[in-house]
């Protein structure tokens, strides 16, 4: 027999494909594919993490873009945890420079210079 997702031969009594991984189902009707989910946990943390940071890096209100970027890097550092990806790993990086763009924009306000 052969996976109905792939194509690839299917050994014996096989219960995953070892083509693409999918589960293979024996039925009636013959072998039946049922898709593997692979989810990817974390992933919500690393999207809020990006979000906060891009806030750090963009909103002009001194005090909160400290916060929204410490938030940032430890929702990034959480989700990198979880499950080490390209999308946790930027949301950290962008977290990082936002915060130290906000530390920065902080002192200079703290200093006196108004940039409106």
């Amino acid at each position: 027999m052969f996976c109905s997702n792939c194509g690839n031969a299917l050994v014996g009594d096989a219960r995953f494909c070892s083509g693409c991984g999918v589960a293979v189902n024996v039925g009636s009707a013959g072998y039946k594919h049922s898709p593997v989910i692979h989810e990817q946990p974390g992933r919500d943390k690393a999207i809020i993490a990006l979000v906060l940071g891009i806030v750090a890096l963009l909103l002009p209100i001194p005090i909160i873009d400290v916060g929204a970027g410490i938030a940032g890097i430890v929702l990034a550092n959480r989700a990198r945890e979880m499950s080490p990806s390209s999308l946790a790993s930027g949301a950290w990086i962008v977290s990082i420079i936002g915060t130290i763009w906000a530390g920065l924009f902080t002192l200079l306000v703290l200093m006196g210079l108004r940039f409106w």
